[in-house]
């Protein structure tokens, strides 16, 4: 009955109003939100499955908007349509560039090796002649009159490269320039040749006499060119940037949008906006000044080639389904985006509206409140004096580990512009990262390995010491046990890769010695010995800390009790078994929190060690949110680590439920 008269009584106060109107603030703007999410993903997807597949993908030549040339790793050479093959041609060499042009016969299709053949393919892919060059092609682009050109040379990194020009129907080249450098990129349009070499230089030639126009040196090695109007050159390079140069070759801006090579590149000219596909099967949207609208993942491998399809793009990925790209979707990605933060800050404001209003409508809550706040303000020295502790605590414990939790729920990462992605980084992990289910079957062995190591050597140690008689004698070896304490840990896993060394380790030598070379391993090198080799560091295993603990805890038993069994007849392991381990569970306890908490977040030995291998056999999911940090990927390595915390929050639980006891028998 006082619950319905309360919800009754609600409209007639003036705190009960704030309940009813903070409440529906925020059902309203939830739901508007989601309503508009669902709205904006319905009318126009970002993405759509297209019939085309790639397997092996490792050069593409767009013809139009709707055929493609495709190389792949098997050496063939495919016509495809819409993703449907209409021809396909089988070459005995690795396919270094392919090109398409017309002649006096009709279509041509010309493809080099690195051979230095180039076959001239008629319309129903069958060779009509073929062509030579005096190295391996690398790279070939059509010539705006017909023929092609063609960059060749020899070594994989020289000065023996060139370009050169071969007239349709012609075996005799019109000229050859000289390149410095080995050519890692080719483009052509109407009057000028984009080049890009393996030393980080660009270059334009002139297409009918071969003259060089300019060149510039950039920072990293080139891997894709796309000549823009205006005699514009969009570069992008194996380091991950994107650089824009100007017709003399000056750069106009230069962006560090990815780690990966740039694979592919494109230009939407109805909003001036730059596509850019790298090896990881990112999509970067960019402004033309350069800045990052919006960073999707759109296929699982290398993006090869973005192929302007009428109003929309045809992403071909290295392996995998092709994508339809839709780029009218773009704006509602980047207005959530945009407006993300802003219903962030509302839903707190909102929920904390809620939360004093409910205060103030609830007579027990407000009366309770009232109570705390007088306690509070009589002692408010104390407060004031524990103020600068409790902001150094939320600082730098409480904030952090929320901030991750928010980018848990992002993309984010130095590479890209912060985008919410909801529980992708989650179902990422859990469904589709094979390294973290092999991580995490390897964090549950050794977190066996380490409660069982816990719960015994350092206990028998602590037993031993217990009852040894003389009080100096006692002294003595209990400093001994502690005194090792002193060394870092650093310190002593630098000394056990040593012990494990295959050549002049202790385990090793110890080995040549006995007469049995078959026990002699590289231990943290095989698969089969690794991850015991981890497990083994650190023997006998007599942690300072679990030692102190059940030392404390065995001296904190009453003597009567023992005086009691030893009455009763009892022996060493009876007085054992029902006296010291029933008053060591606190003990255990806490221990049992540090051991499963130490060793899910630890990596520290697996990296010096073995770095997770051989393989995966030491692979843990703390070293891959290290490696994912390292690499920028924040968000997902924020994911990996709010994932650990629920881990250790389950025996956090369990400490914590048997919390009073354990404070009362520990002190």
């Amino acid at each position: 009955m006082k619950r319905v008269s309360l919800f009754r009584s609600l409209p007639h106060t003036f705190a009960g109003r704030l309940v009813i109107g903070f409440g529906f603030l925020f059902a309203l703007v939830n739901v508007g939100a989601l309503v508009f999410i669902l709205r904006q993903s319905s009318e126009q997807p970002l993405l759509t499955a297209h019939s085309g597949q790639s397997q092996g993908v490792v050069m593409t030549t767009p013809l139009n908007a709707h055929r493609i040339l495709v190389a792949t790793l098997t050496n063939e050479v495919l016509l495809e349509e819409n993703g449907v093959i209409l021809r396909r041609a089988h070459f005995n060499d690795p396919v270094g560039g392919t090109a398409a042009g017309t002649s006096s016969s009709g279509q041509e299709y010309y493809v080099g090796t690195t051979d230095g053949t180039i076959s001239v393919l008629d319309s129903t892919f069958q060779r009509m002649r073929s062509l030579h060059v005096n190295g391996r092609i690398v790279g070939m682009s059509a010539a705006p009159d017909g023929g092609i050109f063609v960059a060749y040379g020899v070594g994989a990194y020289s000065s023996d490269y060139a370009i050169t020009r071969f007239p349709s129907g012609v075996a005799v080249p019109t000229f050859t320039t000289k390149i410095n450098f080995t050519i890692s990129a080719l483009s052509s349009t109407g009057s000028v040749i984009a080049y890009g070499t393996q030393n980080s230089q660009v270059g334009m030639l002139d297409v009918r006499s071969g003259k060089a126009l300019w060149s510039a040196t950039l920072l990293q090695p080139v891997s894709r060119i796309l000549l823009l109007p205006e005699g514009r050159m969009l570069v992008g390079d194996s380091g991950g940037n994107i650089i824009l140069l100007n017709g003399q070759g000056q750069v106009i801006w230069n962006l560090s949008a990815s780690q990966y090579t740039i694979r592919s590149l494109a230009f939407n000219q109805n909003d001036d906006r730059f596509l850019v596909g790298d090896a990881t099967g990112q999509l970067f949207v960019l402004d033309p000044s350069g800045n990052i609208l919006t960073t999707q993942n759109v296929v699982n491998s290398d993006i090869q080639e973005i192929l302007p399809n009428g109003q929309a793009y045809t992403l071909v990925p290295r392996d995998g389904q092709w994508q339809t790209l839709h780029p009218g979707a773009f704006g509602s990605i980047m207005l959530e985006n945009a407006a993300f933060p802003f219903w962030i800050g509302f839903n707190i404001v909102c929920l904390g509206g809620l939360l004093v209003s409910i205060i103030l409508a609830t007579r027990r809550l407000r009366l309770s409140s009232k109570r705390i706040l007088t306690s509070m303000k009589r002692t408010r020295l104390a407060y004031f004096f524990t103020i600068p502790a409790l902001v150094i605590i939320l600082l730098f414990n409480y904030l952090p580990a929320l901030m991750a939790l928010y980018y848990s729920f992002t993309n984010f990462s130095l590479q890209n512009i912060t985008q919410y992605v909801g529980l992708q980084n989650y179902s990422n992990i859990l469904l589709h990262d094979t390294y973290f289910r092999i991580g995490l079957l390897n964090m549950v062995l050794l977190i066996v390995a380490s409660v069982l190591k816990t719960i015994t050597f350092p206990l028998l140690a602590a037993e031993l010491v217990f009852w040894v008689r003389n009080s100096v004698h006692r002294y003595i070896f209990r400093t001994l046990f502690v005194l090792p304490a002193v060394v870092p840990a650093l310190v002593l896993t630098f000394m056990w890769r040593m012990v494990y060394d295959p050549n002049s380790g202790l385990l090793n030598q110890i080995a040549s010695l006995l007469g049995a070379p078959q026990w002699q391993h590289a231990w943290l090198g095989e698969e089969s010995t690794a991850l015991a080799a981890i497990i083994g560091v650190g023997f006998p295993f007599i942690s300072a800390f679990a030692f102190l603990v059940y030392m404390g805890g065995l001296l904190n038993i009453n003597p009567e009790l023992y005086d009691a069994a030893q009455v009763d007849g009892a022996n060493w392991f009876t007085r054992f078994r029902t006296i010291d381990l029933y008053f060591l569970l606190p003990q255990f306890r806490v221990l049992l929190f540090f051991v499963v908490a130490g060793t899910v977040q630890g990596f520290v030995d697996i990296f010096v060690l073995t770095k997770g291998g051989p393989g995966t056999v030491t692979y843990v999911p703390a070293l891959q949110m290290y490696f994912n940090l390292s690499d920028g990927h924040f968000g997902y390595a924020s994911a990996i680590g709010v994932i650990l915390f629920i881990i250790i929050v389950v025996p956090t639980v369990f400490v914590l439920r048997f919390r009073r006891q354990t404070v009362e028998e520990v002190a």
